[in-house]
């Protein structure tokens, strides 16, 4: 089955910023987690897919169409929600449905109605009345009716409420369940990803720090939280970490259970040789914030 986006070599310079060597795959049936910190290039790259602006360097395929050579195709099989609204403000939902849904193939203004009524949205209501969080309601409403490969959601979560940001996840879960749909969910609510995302994507500064399966990444890594000499004995493994007069984190390499090493190398028999039961520091399992932070702060 042909991937829902497949990006190889990824360039774009927008003013001062740069963004390169973007490369990575997503099939269908699959949310990936765009994350990074403010100015990493989430936007940028949102835009080039979007066909907003066009790429330097490199390709972006969508349903198997490329976005430049194959615009109008490529464009039917993306729906999106962006930070800023993509209609008129000074229009309704119920216009919005009956004007724009013509312009693409598949639209569902059946299923349109039913989830504006479901999300409590007055159809006949100018946007620039409603709220920021109606607003978003409405564009997720929209994208939803959409029959697409690809599903870009920027920031949707900003101006929800956390009573319909838990139902999103459970929309994401049923767009993505029969396993021909997939999403990119771009968001500073990294809770939400530890949730629903299969795949995260960390930018920094314009580059790709990690594209990995997400239950890979958290089970390689473990939170090591203790007293500033315990965090150092595991310091060959220490990606990032965090000291302060109150207290000492780091985030490690977990021991490949697959890689037979020699006790002293192993962070299990560390911590059970060189600290007693009562003087052991706690290890957990990362979030996805947990490793954003750590993979950008380092060692400093």
């Amino acid at each position: 089955m042909e991937a829902s986006i497949r990006i190889k070599n990824l360039s774009k310079e927008v003013g001062n910023f740069k963004l390169e060597n973007i490369d990575f795959s997503l099939e269908p049936g699959y949310v990936l987690g765009l994350i990074g910190r403010n100015g990493a290039g989430k936007t940028t790259l949102i835009n080039t897919i979007l066909g907003l602006w066009t790429p330097e360097k490199g390709s972006i395929h969508v349903g198997g169409f490329d976005r430049v050579e194959d615009e109008i195709k490529a464009k039917n099989e993306l729906a999106y929600v962006t930070d800023d609204c993509m209609f008129p403000l000074e229009m309704t939902p119920y216009s919005i449905g009956k004007i724009f849904g013509k312009i693409y193939n598949v639209f569902d203004y059946t299923h349109y109605k039913k989830l504006c009524a479901r999300f409590r949205l007055p159809m006949h209501k100018r946007l620039q009345r409603m709220s920021r969080g109606m607003v978003v309601k409405l564009q997720l409403a929209f994208a939803f009716s959409r029959d697409a490969k690809l599903y870009i959601f920027d920031e949707p979560s900003a101006g929800l409420d956390p009573v319909f940001r838990k139902e999103l996840v459970d929309l994401v879960f049923d767009l993505t369940y029969d396993g021909k749909k997939s999403v990119i969910f771009s968001t500073h609510l990294t809770d939400e990803l530890d949730r629903i995302a299969d795949y995260i994507l960390l930018l920094e500064d314009g580059k790709q720090k990690l594209f990995e399966q997400k239950e890979e990444l958290v089970s390689r890594y473990k939170l090591v939280r203790g007293s500033k000499e315990q965090i150092e004995a595991y310091a060959d493994k220490i990606v990032g970490k965090r000291i302060t007069p109150s207290s000492c984190e780091a985030l490690i390499k977990a021991e490949d259970p697959n890689k037979s090493s020699d006790k002293n190398n192993s962070y299990t028999d560390i911590r059970n040789t060189i600290f007693d039961d009562l003087n052991r520091p706690l290890i957990t399992t990362p979030t996805i914030e947990d490793i954003m932070y750590y993979f950008i702060k380092g060692c400093d």
